[in-house]
């Protein structure tokens, strides 16, 4: 039976000569077909992952650290989400370490509630057993107000980059009540001078791709922290359907103002470049005029390829090379605890390093002058006496290493005790005290 439809496929192909195109229009319609499939989707998107694992991976950049919200520090501190003077406390950490820039990925949308503070309590109790009157501003001190410490951190810093995003919903009622106060609107004009630029009529036609008919609001930081910020960037994420991350959106424009994602917002600010020295060329690039590059400081154009929608693709870093792209095993990362801790064991670390450095000066200063005077014996020996010194110098080298009689014992002897343009040994001695 196949042997039969080979034959009359044969003769179709034969006796009319219209058959290559219709062979041709078939497999055309039957891959357009599957191409609209979820399984071509994922087939291609996994091409993609293939595609940047073959890349080298990207460097991490050195200066870069992670203040992570991990199992040690929930254990240290307690159940997240935590109160938000803790917060305070690790931004003065930060602060006295000199941190050039601070960003959160931590949302903080809605108010916190107040705490009592015992010592207040128990005065006003005392005051009120004497029968002494109470004050209403008495009464109000009581309640510790955290978010206000918070803000306050975030100020005092003054290099806080804060996160918000994009809803797809309108804002529910209460929020709505919120927003018509006069605090939040005061706030809500600073946060949109930080946060965004005014898009002129005649340019949105240009940036239309970058604007989503399904987004309805936007979730703000608090109040105090609108106030206090030094910059703000969206947070929103892009998912594919097989729930990775692959793209992420660079821009957005939205009821004629053009909004930059956090991380975008992250190197601008540590660029020195204001947003209206960013030029955006829709399905191209955005170029970052006259930037600061941190890797080079060197004032030059820095250029972001972006697709029509605003977004980029990025190859993570550490995702090449077998590493698989884990966070953890990429970049520096401090559990936040440390920072919390940081001014209980600051003298004690740092009487630490002091020690470690006193340590190797007095070291160093040693070894310098039994090189000195090594040298100086050596370049006034004769050829018997110049050869008994090399023995000396070798032979005290192998005892220090405990009797290995390896090449680093006697680059350590070459380094220490012998002239390098002697022995040839200059360029090990280099390495270690560089290293």
């Amino acid at each position: 039976m196949f042997k039969r439809y080979i034959e009359s496929a044969n003769k179709f192909f034969e006796q009319n000569r219209f058959s290559g195109i219709v062979v041709a229009l078939f497999f055309f319609l039957l891959v357009a077909l599957f191409s609209t499939t979820r399984v071509y989707e994922i087939f291609e998107l996994k091409l993609y992952d293939l595609r940047f694992s073959l890349y080298p991976s990207i460097k991490e950049w050195s200066r870069l650290y992670f203040a992570d919200i991990d199992e040690n520090s929930i254990t240290t501190v307690g159940r997240f989400p935590w109160p938000r003077n803790l917060y305070r406390t690790g931004l003065n950490t930060l602060k006295q370490v000199n941190a050039s820039q601070v960003s959160f990925d931590i949302m903080f949308p809605d108010a916190s509630p107040r705490s009592i503070d015992d010592s207040e309590l128990d005065r006003l109790a005392q005051k009120a057993r004497e029968g002494a009157r109470i004050k209403a501003a008495e009464v109000e001190a009581i309640g510790v107000n955290k978010d206000k410490i918070f803000a306050e951190g975030v100020a005092d810093m003054g290099r806080v980059i804060l996160p918000y995003t994009f809803n797809d919903e309108p804002p529910v009622f209460d929020v709505l009540e919120r927003q018509k106060k006069e605090q939040f609107k005061r706030a809500k004009k600073r946060f949109l001078e930080k946060s965004s630029v005014k898009v002129a009529p005649d340019r949105i036609k240009d940036l239309k791709d970058f604007e989503d008919p399904k987004i309805k609001s936007m979730s703000y930081p608090i109040p105090e922290l609108m106030n206090a910020g030094r910059a703000f960037g969206f947070v929103n994420r892009d998912t594919d359907i097989d729930g990775t991350i692959r793209r992420v959106r660079m821009v957005r424009l939205y009821q004629g103002r053009l909004y930059f994602n956090l991380a975008l917002v992250m190197l601008m600010d540590i660029c020195k470049v204001p947003m209206d020295r960013v030029e955006i060329i829709p399905g191209d690039r955005i170029i970052l005029k006259n930037a600061l590059n941190p890797l080079s400081q060197k004032i030059e154009d820095i250029a972001i390829p972006i697709d029509k929608n605003g977004m980029i693709y990025v190859t993570w870093a550490g995702s090449g090379q077998g590493k698989g792209g884990r966070r953890e095993k990429t970049f520096h990362q401090v559990p936040f605890y440390a920072l919390l801790e940081y001014g209980d064991k600051r003298d004690f670390v740092w009487d630490l390093f002091k020690q470690e450095d006193g340590i190797k000066t007095d070291v160093l200063n040693n070894l310098n002058d039994q090189m000195a005077s090594f040298t100086e014996e050596y370049d006034s020996a004769g050829p018997v006496a110049k050869k008994d010194l090399e023995a000396r110098g070798k032979k005290s080298a192998f005892e220090r290493s405990g009797g290995r009689t390896n090449r680093c014992a006697e680059s350590i002897c070459g380094g220490c005790f012998l002239p390098a343009e002697k022995k040839g040994m200059g360029r090990h001695r280099s390495d270690q005290e560089k290293n």
